[in-house]
């Protein structure tokens, strides 16, 4: 590789691209000493074959100082240590930077075609059905948009990628690829991670708790609902008490009717006679159990729902009546 310039080309360099862009050279502060201090102790380190040293050298000089000469430099230290792609990227930079005649440029597209050869290429797609949200890192590069499933240049050697996605574990792909090499990587997030599902679960019951603490249920409305369906077990035990009642007085209607004053003209007539009586009696303990439930209930009904607060008090009235025939009844009647 052709070493740096001397002062006078290498400045003469820098005028050029002063002209061809003013307001770039004059966003960022150069120290053009430091950078030429750094640029010698980089191409003593080169000599010495120690390109773990003269690298950062030059890395820091092209920093301090941009030039064409230190990126070609870099580019040389960067192919000897074996990271092609990385010296493709330099030497391209430096073809977009040296100036229309410059001896170097034969030079730096020979080495360019050198390298596009050499420069191995790794495509990373990621496998259908992957989950939204999924993050492929080439190393410390993230692959996203058009740089997955595009032949990019990587350095010779084992190439990691990671793949990570919501609520799945990280999962990494290893592939070692050789200079002049192609190779295609398809990746996916690993497997669900359960401890994410979990987590999000004990997330989403803290939130309920929470909701719940703040709005805590409606006491009014409890009462409501418990007055109103005592009520209505009450009506249905009001209904079945006169309903049995009815029965009791048509037994005893079929009695009397058989047996005038309880004489009977046939041992037939007797045995109906005592049977209509029986079920007289049956029915009337049904009903006057149901009566009593019934009343009970409303009773009870009645006081949760005149017990409520005044916006949603309740009239309700509670009337005896004697039904005819029927025993004791009660009249259920209300507004509501």
């Amino acid at each position: 590789m052709t070493s740096r310039l001397c002062t006078n080309a290498r400045m003469a360099v820098l005028v050029a691209c002063c002209l061809s862009s003013a307001s770039a050279a004059t966003a960022a502060p150069r120290d053009a000493a430091s950078a030429d201090t750094l640029f010698q102790q980089g191409r003593d380190a080169m000599k010495r074959g120690d390109y773990a040293a003269a690298c950062p050298k030059f890395v820091e000089s092209q920093h301090l100082d941009p030039a064409p000469g230190t990126l070609i430099n870099l580019a040389d230290c960067e192919e000897r240590q074996g990271k092609l792609a990385s010296a493709y990227a330099h030497l391209r930079e430096t073809l977009d930077t040296l100036p229309r005649g410059d001896e170097r440029l034969a030079l730096v597209r020979t080495k360019l075609a050198w390298l596009e050869k050499r420069t191995p290429r790794l495509t990373v797609q990621v496998a259908s059905g992957a989950p939204t949200g999924t993050l492929v890192k080439r190393g410390e590069v993230e692959l996203s948009g058009a740089s997955l499933g595009t032949a990019l240049p990587v350095d010779p050697g084992t190439v990691t990628v990671v793949v990570t996605a919501p609520g799945r574990r990280p999962r990494t792909f290893e592939v070692t690829i050789g200079a002049g090499q192609s190779k295609t990587l398809s990746v996916e997030p690993g497997e669900v991670d359960p401890t994410v599902a979990v987590g999000a679960a004990r997330r989403r019951r803290a939130a309920g708790s929470a909701e719940d603490a703040a709005h805590p249920p409606d006491a009014a409305h409890t009462q409501r609902i418990a007055g109103w369906v005592l009520v209505g077990a009450g009506a249905v035990g009001l209904g079945v008490g006169a309903f049995a009642f009815s029965k009791r007085s048509s037994n005893l209607d079929r009695a009397s009717n058989r047996c005038p004053a309880d004489v009977c003209a046939t041992e037939d007539d007797a045995a109906q006679f005592h049977a209509e009586l029986a079920g007289a009696t049956n029915w009337k303990k049904i009903g006057t159990v149901s009566l009593a439930g019934g009343v009970v209930a409303a009773a009870g009904g009645a006081i949760l729902l005149l017990a409520l607060p005044s916006a949603d008090a309740t009239s309700l009235r509670l009337t005896p009546i004697i039904a005819a025939g029927a025993g004791n009844g009660v009249n259920l009647s209300g507004a509501w």
